[in-house]
């Protein structure tokens, strides 16, 4: 699928509508903490356009094809065969466990940057949560999450990874984190959330500002344009 992304018209738009539909009844029909439950809907239904489809082709979902073939997919979600079907993913993939382990380590991320304690780096601590939170969505988040495992192991059966990297970030276990960022750098899947990164933050208004500078002859029109930026106006004639 080609990563550029026209959701501007309607051929677009009404695949990346029928997701978000798909995906809202899909959390909607779940079995899921009523905390987890709001807060997920909320978002989906705010996403953007652009970000939603963004995330589809990083998912390699193929949103319009789904469209095509399944138009009331979302109203399917609502029988007993959907929720069934939905409940098996979820088990499957430790939903409900990732969500409560991500809370604990938000809330841990939060009172040891307050405290001035964290132990890295801000945008490294940022990108390792964020890689061990993603760490399903790829093939090589999934090979990413097996190496994680490994460096964070703590010998305590059915403990989530993201509970693992809660302690390491508590006992300041800097030698981990470091090899835990050195398996993350400059990987496949390390670009991979770094790219999901930036559109959040672009999404969110928190992103740098860019400035290109372009570099050319000038003109007698280019000289008129900064002529009229420095005095205001027209030569000769006060800003109104």
């Amino acid at each position: 699928m080609s990563g550029k992304i026209m959701v501007g018209n309607d051929e677009r738009r009404q695949p990346i509508t029928w997701l978000r539909g798909v995906l809202t009844a899909a959390v909607d029909n779940a079995s899921l903490p009523q905390w987890v439950d709001g807060k997920t809907a909320s978002v989906l239904r705010r996403l953007p356009d652009w970000h939603t489809a963004r995330w589809a082709i990083a998912l390699n979902i193929d949103y319009i094809g789904g469209y095509q073939a399944y138009p009331d997919l979302a109203q399917k979600a609502e029988t007993d065969t959907g929720r069934g079907i939905i409940q098996q993913y979820l088990e499957a993939h430790r939903a409900v466990t990732a969500a409560i382990s991500l809370r604990r380590l938000a809330h841990t991320v939060l009172g040891l940057h307050r405290q001035g304690k964290l132990p890295a780096d801000e945008e490294v601590i940022e990108r390792q949560v964020c890689a061990l939170s993603w760490a399903d969505c790829t093939p090589e988040g999934m090979k990413f999450a097996g190496d994680a495992s490994t460096i964070l192991h703590r010998d305590k059966p059915g403990n989530h990874i993201l509970d693992d990297y809660r302690i390491a970030l508590e006992r300041s276990e800097t030698d981990r984190l470091q090899r835990l960022d050195n398996a993350l750098t400059d990987t496949p899947f390390g670009r991979w959330v770094m790219e999901r990164l930036d559109e959040a933050k672009r999404w969110l208004n928190l992103d740098m500002p860019g400035v290109k500078v372009h570099h050319g002859p000038r003109t007698p029109l280019w000289e008129l344009l900064w002529q009229r930026l420095f005095t205001g106006g027209i030569y000769d004639k006060r800003n109104q």
